[in-house]
């Protein structure tokens, strides 16, 4: 259902919303990164940190896919 509701409300956007939508997912991927790049400088320990530094990139990646699929849904439709 929530979903149903995303893409109402994405559908009523403009151009430029979907833009920065697209921009701002983009950016938290990028920023889930640089996290993962400086949590090895923390006092974490190893474990722990493996699982923070994958459930990290794990996001990272669905961000980025989800920013991307946004732009090019809105650029073909």
């Amino acid at each position: 259902m929530r979903f149903k509701y995303l893409k109402k409300f994405l559908e009523k956007s403009t151009k430029e919303q979907i833009d920065a939508y697209s921009r701002y997912l983009h950016s938290l991927s990028l920023a889930a990164l640089i996290a993962v790049v400086g949590m090895p400088f923390s006092d974490v320990e190893i474990i722990m940190f493996e699982i923070k530094a994958l459930a990290l990139i794990f996001i990272s990646i669905i961000l980025l896919i989800m920013g991307s699929n946004l732009l090019k849904e809105r650029v073909s439709g």
